[in-house]
C-alpha cells in the first residue's frame, strides 16, 4: 500500500531544500549568546516532543535545525502524534524520506514572533516543504492549517518553536488504512 497518492519527485525535494537554506550543519553564532539553545535542543528541554524529535532523527533533519538556518517551527506534541490513525506513525517512521516531507512541511523559513503570526492571518507562510501553510485566527485562538497553537512560541538560538496540537499533513498525503478483520 502506497503512503502518498502523488510524490514529489526527490530532485524538486532537494531544490526546495537547498533553496530553503536546509541542510547546512553549521554550528550558528547565537545572537542571544547561548542562552536559548538551538531548535533541537529547545524541543529536548521542553519534555513533551520526544516523537517529534524521534521523527526529527529518523528524517535527518537534527543536524539542519540544530545548524545556522533560521526557523519558525510548528512542533507538534507527543499529545499531536497520538491523535494520527493507528499504525501512521510507524509507516512514516519507516519511509525515511516521506517522512522528512511530512516533518518539513511544519518549517518555514525565517523567524516568525506570534505578533508575526497573526498580522499573517489569512496570509500563507512558506515552507521548507514548499507548500503553503494557511494561517487563520478563530475566537483569538491562531491556527496554521488546522492545527492550533499553542502559547506565544519558545526562542530558539536560530529560531522559534511553536508547539501545535496536531500533525500537519499536506492534503495530498493519504495514509493507508488497516484492513478489516
Amino acid at each position: 500500500m502506497k503512503f502518498l497518492k502523488k510524490t514529489v519527485p526527490v530532485f524538486a525535494a532537494l531544490a526546495l531544500l537547498a533553496a530553503a537554506g536546509i541542510g547546512n550543519a553549521r554550528e550558528q553564532q547565537c545572537p542571544d549568546n547561548g542562552r536559548y539553545g538551538n531548535i533541537v535542543q529547545v524541543l529536548q528541554k521542553k519534555g513533551h516532543f520526544t516523537t517529534l524529535i524521534k521523527a526529527v532523527q529518523a528524517a535527518g533533519l537534527e543536524s539542519t535545525l540544530a545548524g545556522s538556518g533560521t526557523y519558525t517551527v510548528f512542533a507538534p506534541t507527543d499529545e499531536a502524534f497520538a491523535k494520527l490513525p493507528k499504525g501512521a506513525l510507524e509507516q512514516l517512521l519507516n519511509d525515511p524520506r516521506q517522512l522528512r516531507h511530512v516533518l518539513l512541511y511544519h518549517v518555514s523559513p525565517g523567524r516568525y514572533t506570534a505578533d508575526d503570526l497573526e498580522r499573517e492571518t489569512g496570509a500563507t507562510l512558506p515552507t521548507a516543504y514548499g507548500e503553503g501553510l494557511p494561517v487563520s485566527a478563530q475566537e483569538k485562538k491562531l491556527f496554521v492549517a488546522h492545527a492550533r497553537v499553542m502559547g506565544s512560541g519558545m526562542k530558539a538560538s536560530n529560531g522559534v518553536v511553536y508547539p501545535i496540537n496536531e500533525v500537519i499533513i499536506a492534503e495530498h498525503y493519504q495514509y493507508s488504512k488497516p484492513k478489516e478483520q
